[in-house]
């Protein structure tokens, strides 16, 4: 979320006193009249002539620093103002605002002891207690944050950033109505505070009343209409709506006001995949374009060396993500982190998780290292992994939420992957290899589409672990039923029209048959209305459909006692819900596509030898769908079946697996730079 910078452009009014000439005075005054209008290169050229005369001039080298920052020039920046502090040293505004320019490079510490020196000088600065809280906010320490935004409002009952700024904490604590008193106290103070509109539109996002977020985010626009971040999250908001079309249009509202906001860019791309004509060339082309964009060109110089390893050095393979949490990613990464060698490989895990909870504290005791990254810039990063010597590096984000591919652009490791998170290229000319398996990419199908050299593991390149509270296998519900229940668990993006119009006539054509569909963007009953609304329009009468919202995991997977057939979304195939219906006995229709996206389905039933229930075309799949519900016989005994054939199959081998991936990576090492090989094939 967006906060202001509290970055003071001047220190007050006039210069301070000081000996100077009237000329040098009077030039002071026209560049703080420009710099306050925002002409800031002709304030920075006064300051230059100003400092040329007097270079000791503490004001126009801490206003020169301002200005810098103002035009991204941060190092300049702090250059200039730790220039002006030892002149003047104290001054709390020049440590505040060293501690704004630290904070804008996510120098989060830096800032943090920046701002406590300007309160050792002033104890009453409001707004050096409210920015200190926005750097102990990024760093996750949010006890720390509350208190120092409930400071600077103790200091200034009046200051709306900072009811503004709690709310903010309070909202990632969970803690909402306390959230929505501090918006709503901002707003009280300031009326036409944007950020206020914006984060209530957050809140609410995150609490799945996703229309009530989309009408706050309007809000904010009409006070800011070229506010690239409400842009980007009203985006988010449409596409967990399905309103994909009309969230990738909010993405390129963001974009054209802001060209080079990568994240936008970044959901973009993952947008385009729900609902896709089948033209993967031109998407392949929008990942190459965010190369161009956010990554071409910056790869570190020192990445052209690869780091020695002898013969008998272990290999140190890194991962990195944002998802070590009760997350997708973390259940298929997992049984790969515990099977690890820890005689040939060490492993360290960078975890960008802001909110650790239960998972990741699980995660953190199977790895030779672990480092909590959140709110840690892509600078101090790559220093990091630099200084970790990490041969490997595995990205298992892609272009999803909270990525670090702008970090992967500057090759902080000589070798880089991307494997699990994202079902596509990432774009990257830094990224060298990615991992995935023979049926969900076809050698000769799909090697066009990716930047990096593709790997294929033998059997299948997930490996699921079966969640440990999951319930029993249930008896066959048709049998004890007036018709077959179908169900997707799918989120609501991957349910476009074609997929409406197939599983429409399916229903049309299976009597008393009933779909099931859960989703946690089915907590917002417009969301529910518009995609009853939808199936309408195909004649489906919407007492046919029962709809979930959120539910804990061990109600999530008893659902599924009341499914027979789950039915797959395409292009955008299931992964874990397709994993975990077939663990709960339920058979899986899926689609057959030509492309990752739309083929991790057909690798999921291929390596559990469920080829029957794949079909080749939209016709074949309503089929498919229609024979299976007149053979409860076949159902039933399948149900029975399916947690042994998971068990027995490629894709709960952890061990296999992990083999087949530390193969790969001795591979990758033993590969000339300058080979030119597209693709590695270890089946």
């Amino acid at each position: 979320m967006k906060h202001r910078k509290n970055i003071k452009k001047h220190s007050q009014a006039t210069p301070r006193n000081e000996k100077l000439s009237r000329e040098l005075q009077q030039q002071m005054l026209v560049a703080v009249e420009h710099h306050q209008a925002g002409r800031l290169q002709q304030a920075d050229t006064i300051y230059s002539q100003v400092l040329a005369v007097k270079p000791n001039h503490a004001d126009a080298l801490h206003l020169s620093g301002v200005a810098a920052h103002h035009m991204g020039q941060h190092q300049k920046a702090i250059h200039l103002i730790l220039q002006a502090i030892q002149v003047s040293p104290k001054v709390p505004m020049f440590f505040y605002n060293l501690g704004a320019v630290y904070q804008a490079m996510s120098c989060f510490e830096e800032a943090i002891q920046s701002y406590q020196k300007a309160l050792d000088l002033n104890p009453g600065y409001a707004e050096v207690y409210s920015n200190l809280g926005n750097s102990y906010k990024s760093l996750g320490k949010m006890d720390e944050a509350i208190s120092s935004y409930q400071n600077a409002i103790q200091l200034k009952p009046d200051f709306a950033d900072a009811y503004n700024n709690l709310g903010v904490a309070f909202n990632r604590l969970g803690q909402f109505d306390n959230a929505l008193t501090c918006f709503h106290k901002s707003l009280s103070l300031n009326p036409a505070c944007c950020e206020s509109f914006h984060n209530i539109g957050n809140l609410c996002k995150d609490i799945g009343k996703l229309s009530e977020s989309v009408a706050w985010y309007q809000k904010a626009l009409a006070i800011h209409p070229e506010h690239p971040e409400v842009n980007n999250n009203i985006g988010v908001s449409l596409q967990l709506q399905g309103r994909v079309a009309d969230a990738v249009t909010s993405y390129d509202a963001a974009l054209k006001i802001k060209p080079y906001y990568a994240s936008a860019h970044s959901n973009k791309l993952l947008a385009l995949h729900y609902d896709h004509s089948g033209d993967w060339t031109s998407l392949f082309q929008e990942h190459l374009s965010w190369d161009s964009q956010h990554g071409s060109g910056i790869t570190h110089p020192s990445l052209s060396r690869r780091f020695c390893r002898n013969s008998h050095e272990k290999i140190h393979v890194g991962y990195l993500s944002p998802d070590f949490k009760q997350h997708s990613v973390a259940y298929f990464i997992e049984p790969i982190l515990k099977a690890h060698d820890s005689s040939r490989f060490n492993v360290t895990c960078y975890s960008d998780t802001p909110y650790p909870d239960h998972v990741t504290h699980r995660l953190k005791g199977l790895v030779w290292e672990w480092r909590d990254t959140s709110g840690v810039s892509n600078d101090r990063l790559f220093e990091q992994i630099q200084a970790d010597q990490i041969h490997i590096l595995v990205d298992l984000a892609g272009h999803t939420a909270n990525n670090r591919m702008s970090l992967f652009a500057q090759k902080p490791a000589p070798i880089q992957v991307t494997y699990l998170g994202y079902p596509n290229t990432t774009g990257l000319q830094a990224m060298d290899y990615r991992i995935t398996d023979a049926v969900a990419d076809p050698p000769g199908l799909t090697d066009r589409w990716y930047t990096e050299k593709l790997i294929r593991v033998p059997g299948s390149f997930l490996c699921y672990q079966a969640p440990a509270d999951a319930p029993e296998v249930s008896d066959l519900p048709v049998i004890n039923a007036d018709g077959i229940t179908f169900a997707s668990f799918n989120n609501i993006a991957k349910i476009t029209g074609s997929v409406i119009r197939t599983w429409s006539a399916i229903l049309g054509s299976v009597p008393n048959a009933r779909l099931i569909l859960k989703s946690k963007a089915l907590e917002d009953p417009q969301t529910c209305q518009q995609l009853i609304g939808q199936f309408a329009a195909c004649h489906v009468d919407p007492e046919r459909i029962e709809l979930y919202g959120f539910l804990p995991t061990e109600e999530h997977l008893g659902l599924y006692h009341r499914v027979d057939v789950a039915l797959d979304t395409f292009p955008y195939n299931g992964t874990t819900t397709t994993c975990d219906a077939l663990w709960m006995g339920v058979p899986v229709i899926v689609l057959e596509g030509d492309n990752h996206v739309s083929r991790v389905g057909v690798s999921l039933l291929t390596s559990t030898g469920l080829n029957a229930f794949i079909a080749h075309s939209e016709d074949d799949y309503i089929k498919k769908a229609i024979k299976l519900s007149q053979d409860t016989e076949m159902l039933s005994s399948t149900r029975y079946l399916l947690r042994k054939m998971m068990r027995d199959s490629p894709l709960m081998n952890a061990e296999s697996l992990t083999r087949s991936l530390e193969n790969a990576y001795e591979s990758m090492l033993q590969e000339s730079p300058e080979k030119q090989m597209r693709n590695l094939d270890l089946t």
